[in-house]
């Protein structure tokens, strides 16, 4: 592998098994970079790691095949073979990322910045500019994923309706959390997602939150969870994009592909899909923001006292489970943990979500937030 040049801003992993008939445009989306004001994004800024790992295909050598006719970019494919127990996406991505972290940190030390998207995937043409300008100001920063335009317009309707509910779902909970419990570091629009295909770190974040966990599946959602635990600024970005395969045939149980295939069979019948319910979206922003607002300072009483209420707590056990000298996230996780107010609330069709979602979105935010905060509110 040559050694990383200084000017290499970013280092990119991308775990790849059997994706001969993709990883082509995966890459080809990188030759085509742009600045945000048009101009070519030059090829050393950025620096893509592909990990072909176990597979039955060639993608190995398609990769170094597209490498090899643009050397211009630093494009550097590794071959690895995962022993039975571990040959799964959270395996693969946690060591092509730890790949990027080591040369990044080489480089950069904590200030560098690794991410990672799939070979499935195309980024934006703006991706690696619009993924730089977020992380100034954050620690991470979650790009927005959908399925590319031209596979979405060729669902059946059925699948397609369900699909962009889902989508609208989630864009209803970003405006929720951002009007309920707004950061300076994720301002309004922002979504709530936090997947493989798009996601960027820095060295030291990645670092403090243990890496990127080695799971079968749903590897990315833990990490977002490690990051939270330690008060880690992820910005949720609508400007960067990536446009993935709605290929329904799994690859990873549990995975994106599983959800299509369910929407699909759903679909076909008529029917709805559950999600968790809106009003328990709301709840938990609110509640959330009233916690933080106690932790960071203990001496208001009212935001506590609404803070016990929203989960079903004592202001004895929210003080017992606080801990003003640790990050607020290990707060938040043992209070999640030990409150059941919510749990009264079970999914509900997403239909039913959604527009109390966007109810709520549109509600005005008093200056000091209401003394009762309940399941019956």
């Amino acid at each position: 592998m040559r050694s990383t040049r200084e000017d290499c801003r970013l280092s990119i992993a991308i775990p790849a098994k059997n994706e001969r008939a993709t990883i082509v445009r995966a890459l080809r989306a990188f030759t085509e970079q742009r600045n945000r004001d048009g101009s070519p994004v030059h090829p050393r800024t950025f620096e893509v790691l592909i990990l072909a790992n176990d597979c039955n295909d060639d993608t190995e050598g398609v990769a170094l095949a597209y490498a090899a006719q643009h050397c211009g970019y630093a494009f550097h494919v590794v071959s690895g073979n995962l022993p039975p127990n571990a040959a799964h996406v959270g395996t693969a991505r946690r060591i092509a990322l730890d790949l990027a972290f080591e040369r990044q940190r080489s480089i950069r030390g904590a200030a560098g910045i690794i991410a990672t998207t799939d070979a499935d995937s195309a980024v934006d043409p703006y991706w690696v500019a619009s993924t730089l300008a977020e992380i100034t100001c954050a620690d991470a920063v979650a790009g927005y994923v959908e399925v590319a335009e031209s596979e979405r317009q060729g669902m059946q309707v059925p699948l397609r309706v369900l699909y962009d509910r889902e989508c609208a779902y989630r864009r209803a909970i970003g405006d929720v959390e951002a009007r309920f419990d707004p950061h300076p570091f994720d301002p309004p629009r922002r979504h709530d997602a936090f997947v493989g295909a798009s996601f960027a770190v820095r060295v030291g974040a990645y670092a403090a939150a243990g890496g990127l966990p080695p799971l079968r599946k749903l590897e990315d959602l833990a990490f977002e969870r490690a990051l939270r635990r330690i008060d880690a600024r992820v910005r949720h970005s609508y400007d960067v994009r990536v446009a993935t395969s709605g290929r329904a045939n799994a690859r990873v149980e549990g995975g994106f592909g599983s959800f299509i295939d369910d929407l699909r069979t759903r679909g076909s019948r008529h029917e709805s899909f559950p999600v968790e319910s809106g009003t328990r979206r709301v709840l938990r922003a609110k509640a959330r923001a009233l916690l933080r607002r106690s932790w960071a300072d203990p001496t208001h009483t009212e935001a506590l006292s609404a803070a016990a209420e929203a989960y079903g707590l004592t202001v004895g056990v929210i003080r017992m489970l606080m801990e003003p000298s640790a990050p607020f996230g290990q707060t938040l996780d043992r209070i999640d943990a030990h409150g059941v107010a919510f749990e009264a609330l079970p999914d509900e069709p997403v239909e039913i979500a959604l527009a109390t979602l966007r109810a709520a979105a549109r509600e005005p935010v008093l200056g000091r937030m209401v003394r009762k905060l309940s399941v019956s509110s």
